[in-house]
C-alpha cells in the first residue's frame, strides 16, 4: 500500500471544489504516477491523504464520490488558469436535479439533441423532436422521451444498450435563446414495460395510444445526474415557420431524399442484396 499526501491551500482556486472535487483532480496526477484511486483518510487543515492500490480496477471511483466534470477538465482548468470561472459555474449554475424552472422549460420544448456512445466510446449525436412537452418530466430526477419510427439503424438505442451514459441539450431558439444541458444514465423501455410502471401520468398513457407515425415504438428513461445552463450569447433567435410534419413516414420526398448525394458515394462496407426494403436515406 502506497500513500500520497497533498496539501491544498485555503486560498487555492481548487479549494472551492471541496474534498471530492480535489480528489477528482488529483486522481489524474496519481494515475500518471502509476498509482490508483484516491480515498479521503483525513481533512484536517485541508490536508488530503490519498491511499492507492495497484490493480486492474484501480481507476474506478465510487459514483457517490463523483463530482461535476472529469479529472481531465479539472487538470485543464488549472493548466489554462480558469479555475475561478469553473468554480463559479459549478457553484452557481450546475445542479444534480431539475429544479422547477428547468422542468417548466423542458415542458415547452419541441426538440432535443442527444449524445450517446457505445461500449468502446464511439460517439453518436442525434436529434429528437415532437409536440411541445414530448420529453416528459416524471420528477426532478427523471425524464422520459419516446422513440418514433426512424430509419431502422437504432444507433442511439444501440449505444444505450451498451453504455447508459447520455447527454441531452434542449435549446429554445424561438423565445429565450437559452439552452439546458441534462446529463445522466438512460435505459430502454417497451410500451408494455412502461405501462406497468405505477402512477404513470395520463399524458403518457394518451401518447401510448396514438395511432400512426407518432405512436412511440420504444421509450428512453433518463436518470438525471447533472443539469446546467447553456448561455444565450451565441444562440440565434429564429422565427418558426409552418411546416407539415409527416410522422413516421417512409416517403422519400418528405424525408429529404438523398439530399447529400450519399447514395452513389463509395463506402467501405458491403451492400445487402435485398433491394425490396425501404431506402433509409436519412438519419
Amino acid at each position: 500500500m502506497q500513500s500520497v499526501c497533498y496539501v491544498v491551500a485555503h486560498n487555492s482556486p481548487l479549494s472551492c471544489l471541496g474534498v471530492r472535487s480535489c480528489l477528482a483532480y488529483f486522481s489524474a496526477q496519481i494515475i500518471t504516477a502509476g498509482m490508483l484511486e484516491p480515498n479521503v483518510l483525513g481533512f484536517e487543515g485541508v490536508i488530503l491523504q490519498a491511499q492507492t492500490r495497484k490493480g486492474a480496477n484501480a481507476l474506478e471511483r465510487s459514483e457517490h464520490n463523483a463530482l461535476p466534470g472529469s479529472a481531465g477538465e479539472h487538470a485543464l482548468q488549472e493548466r489554462f488558469k480558469v479555475e475561478d470561472r469553473a468554480c463559479a459555474f459549478y457553484e452557481n449554475q450546475m445542479i444534480d436535479h431539475l429544479n422547477a424552472t428547468m422542468r417548466n422549460f423542458i415542458a415547452r420544448q419541441e426538440m432535443v439533441f442527444i449524445s450517446t456512445a457505445d461500449g468502446k466510446g464511439e460517439c453518436d449525436c442525434s436529434f429528437r423532436a415532437g409536440l411541445p412537452g414530448f420529453v416528459f418530466v416524471l420528477d426532478e430526477e427523471t425524464l422520459l422521451y419516446p422513440e418514433y419510427t426512424g430509419n431502422g439503424v437504432l444507433a442511439s438505442l444501440g449505444n444505450i444498450q451498451e453504455n447508459p451514459h447520455i447527454g441531452m441539450v434542449f435549446i429554445d431558439f424561438f423565445e429565450s435563446t437559452i439552452g439546458l444541458h441534462v446529463n445522466g444514465k438512460a435505459r430502454i423501455l417497451t410500451n408494455i414495460e412502461l405501462f406497468r410502471r405505477p402512477k404513470l401520468p395520463k399524458e403518457i398513457r394518451r401518447d401510448m395510444g396514438v395511432k400512426g407515425g407518432r405512436k412511440p415504438r420504444l421509450w428512453v428513461l433518463v436518470e438525471v445526474e447533472e443539469a446546467y445552463i447553456h448561455c444565450s450569447k451565441h444562440i440565434p433567435l429564429l422565427k418558426k415557420l409552418e411546416k407539415t410534419i409527416h410522422w413516421g413516414t417512409d416517403n422519400t420526398l418528405y424525408k429529404g431524399g438523398d439530399y447529400f448525394r450519399a447514395k452513389g458515394s463509395p463506402r467501405p462496407w458491403g451492400k445487402r442484396a435485398d433491394k425490396n426494403k425501404p431506402d433509409a436515406s436519412t438519419r
